[in-house]
């Protein structure tokens, strides 16, 4: 669906009102990275090992909604002393509009089915979620003007689906609400460090349009947006479906049995640099019709960005199967803040050395250099810990 959505944008608002809006967004990701915490891998694996546990699963479900519900509080009064202090020229009701977007987030179970492996409703609400906010923009959004119905729309179609999956969940999985909302539980505990290297990591994969954002004009961080909208949307097809169905799985057999867990997970990394090679190498291939297409004449001059960019599907693929499903899943929790600072610094280095430079085309080394770095560290702890326990 981003893909059907940007290129409408794109063409309707054009590069330069679309560059506004992608930062705002830009700035708003950091906050839901907050709500998020690291729920999508705690809770995911605390619900994967606990599903035949009903109590537990009640307390975990209540205790990570609670406490994401305090998240999103605090986001809120971040976002509000922000606008009351900021004396930089921003739009307020845009900034609203887009944060809307994270009550969904909050209520939003994926974590859920993901820890049950009942993935088929993430997929169709995810769909569904998406595909009515494509409808109401292609309907409603005609001029420049409708520019504020953009993210307004993203944000109101997200919360009307998350909140009738949550009665959904609650009901059809006999969800029971508990008095005693325990924020020492190892649901939350367990995702902190996951939450730190969630916050770094988030510097180095959108942080390179926050830094461009002081450096660039509206203008170029509406081309380079663009292009990273398209290969980020192209990385979500690739990776996304992996990972999700891949970590609680993993998670499993490991706690079932480390020697045979590792086994697997050997086999899938194979499996998936096979598959995610072949992604960047048709999109490299493909690159000027892609662009074209998706994206219009204004981003012609820009095709070796996304030529450069379309590594990307493979390294993140890469990273995601070494950091998120291999260091999670073996109870290596612990080094994901060390290796999110790692490449997070390291990212910014490089973004603050060539993007002042550069511009557009150092944005995009720092972010494939930060990919780089990620497999690196995480395939040693990876490697240590077969040494140590295969």
């Amino acid at each position: 669906m981003p893909i059907v959505i940007v290129p409408i944008i794109v063409r309707i608002l054009g590069v330069e009102i679309f560059g506004k809006i992608t930062y705002v967004q830009n700035i708003i990701s950091y906050t839901t990275i907050f709500i998020n915490f690291g729920f999508d891998y705690s809770a995911t694996k605390q619900i994967a090992i606990n599903k035949n546990n009903q109590p537990r699963i009640n307390q975990i479900f209540c205790n990570v909604i609670s406490f994401k519900t305090l998240l999103l509080l605090a986001s809120y009064i971040f976002l509000f002393a922000y606008c009351f202090i900021s004396k930089s020229e921003i739009n307020y009701k845009l900034l609203i509009y887009t944060s809307l977007i994270n009550i969904g987030y909050t209520f939003f179970p994926n974590w859920f089915f993901q820890g049950i492996e009942k993935m088929e409703k993430i997929a169709i609400t995810n769909f569904i979620i998406k595909f009515i906010g494509t409808i109401l923009i292609i309907f409603t959004i005609h001029k420049q003007e409708d520019y504020l119905l953009y993210p307004l729309i993203l944000s109101l179609s997200n919360i009307i689906v998350s909140f009738f999956l949550l009665i959904y969940t609650t009901q059809k999985y006999n969800i029971k609400l508990i008095k005693n909302i325990s924020f020492q539980d190892p649901t939350i505990k367990n995702g902190l460090p996951i939450f730190i290297n969630n916050i770094f990591g988030n510097l180095y994969s959108v942080g390179s349009i926050t830094i461009l954002g002081f450096f660039a004009s509206s203008t170029e961080i509406g081309l380079y947006s663009g292009i990273h909208k398209i290969i980020f949307a192209i990385v979500m097809l690739t990776s996304m479906p992996i990972s999700m169905s891949l970590f609680p799985h993993i998670s499993q057999q490991i706690h079932l049995n480390t020697k045979k867990g590792f086994q697997i997970y050997q086999k899938y990394i194979f499996y998936v640099i096979l598959f995610a090679g072949g992604i960047s190498i048709l999109s490299f291939l493909f690159a000027p019709f892609i662009v074209k297409i998706m994206l219009g004449t204004e981003f012609l001059n820009v095709i070796n960005i996304f030529k450069l960019l379309s590594i990307q599907p493979l390294l993140i693929s890469l990273a995601s199967m070494l950091t998120t499903v291999g260091l999670y899943s073996f109870n290596l929790e612990k080094f994901a803040p060390l290796v999110g600072v790692l490449v997070s610094l390291s990212a910014t280095t490089i973004y603050l050395i060539l993007i002042p430079k550069l511009g557009m085309i150092g944005a995009a080394y720092g972010y494939i250099f930060a990919e780089i770095i990620e497999i690196i560290i995480s395939s040693f702890f990876i490697l240590r810990y077969k040494k140590n326990n295969i």
